[in-house]
């Protein structure tokens, strides 16, 4: 089973409180394939663009062949994080058939994203279009933002 966050290879978790290992710049390279048994895992982390303007963040990954339904998001309110994450499962194949290459790939991924201060956790939207997950997270109005405040010493 993958762990709760599959932090290896994101960019975003490149932070020494998220550091597993002495080994970090190595993670990448197969870090992620093995399970916590230490068995071979099919997983796979979908590339995802990250877009922003005045109004709201935008993530898209591609994910062909995948419906809405085996997508699953989650938000951690607590930790201001953002997870994604599925399935894609092989075909049924003719057990009289003779494969001469296999390249697509199958298995479980899971992405994390941690959430700025400015964004609403509760309206973010996401659509899925031809194999094209995006989620859309709506930033707060400035004055909807909790401001810095001092706090006197009695």
């Amino acid at each position: 089973m993958l762990s709760r966050y599959n932090r290896f290879g994101d960019p975003f978790f490149d932070d020494p409180f998220f550091s597993t290992s002495l080994m970090r710049p190595w993670t990448g390279f197969g870090g992620d394939l093995m399970g916590t048994s230490g068995t071979m895992m099919n997983t796979f982390n979908p590339a995802t663009d990250i877009s922003e303007t005045d109004k709201a963040i935008c993530l898209r990954s591609n994910l062909p062949g995948l419906r809405k339904e085996d997508i699953r998001i989650d938000v951690d309110d607590q930790n201001r994080t953002l997870t994604f994450s599925g399935e894609t499962h092989s075909e049924k194949t003719d057990e009289n058939e003779v494969y001469h290459r296999t390249e697509r790939s199958w298995g479980k991924f899971s992405r994390t994203f941690r959430l700025p201060q400015n964004v609403d956790l509760d309206n973010i939207k996401a659509n899925m279009d031809n194999g094209v997950l995006k989620i859309n997270i709506p930033k707060m109005e400035q004055q909807q933002q909790k401001q810095t405040r001092s706090i006197g010493v009695e």
